[in-house]
């Protein structure tokens, strides 16, 4: 789970074909959200109600079946029983796996980052010392960034997955970089580099 996401209960994992609705009862204390992940066993159209409220839809080709195809955080207010419904052709198998979660808060922009930012422009000095930042935190964190490339106007670079399931990514790119890799982005929109 993303950004030290926290789970309540027991989550739901169900294979099914056709219209399925999945009963989550009323929130726990403390949770803010449901967090689902689907994945299409065969092509076919899934949409997703929450409370009678449609909130989204998935089109799963053949190629779809074959790699995982998303989820995501629904926030959820009130209380009461809530349903999830998964409606879709009844040929059309699936998997999905939800559960009560919340997500961590967000890390602060750091002193550095902040000042930085403060004058309303930044500078590639400011943009190069930001990720500069980011990258040692990762380190810390025991997450190196990889194939890291910083010759062009914008640093390209990767994550490992389990830096982003793990909330150290989201940390550390929030802290340290994120609003300069921002601004900065936004600066050279439009740059062939």
């Amino acid at each position: 789970m993303y950004d030290d996401t926290r789970l309540f209960g027991t989550p739901h994992f169900i294979r099914s074909s056709g219209d399925t609705d999945i009963e989550l009862g009323q929130k726990p204390e403390g949770a803010e959200s449901i967090v689902l992940a689907f994945h299409c066993l065969d092509p076919g159209r899934v949409d997703y109600t929450f409370d009678g409220e449609l909130i989204g839809s998935s089109t799963c080709n053949a190629e779809d079946t074959r790699e995982a195809n998303g989820g995501g955080f629904i926030g959820v207010d009130g209380g009461g029983r809530h349903t999830l419904r998964i409606t879709a052709d009844r040929h059309h198998d699936y998997v999905i796996w939800v559960s009560w979660a919340t997500r961590a808060p967000k890390a602060d922009p750091s002193p550095a980052q902040q000042e930085a930012l403060s004058d309303g422009t930044v500078t590639e000095r400011e943009y190069r010392e930001g990720f500069a930042r980011y990258s040692e935190c990762m380190n810390a964190a025991g997450h190196p960034l990889v194939s890291v490339d910083d010759t062009d106007t914008i640093i390209d670079y990767s994550n490992p997955s389990d830096a982003v399931t793990s909330g150290e990514e989201g940390r550390c790119y929030a802290s340290e970089f994120e609003q300069l890799d921002i601004a900065w982005q936004i600066q050279h929109e439009g740059n062939p580099d």
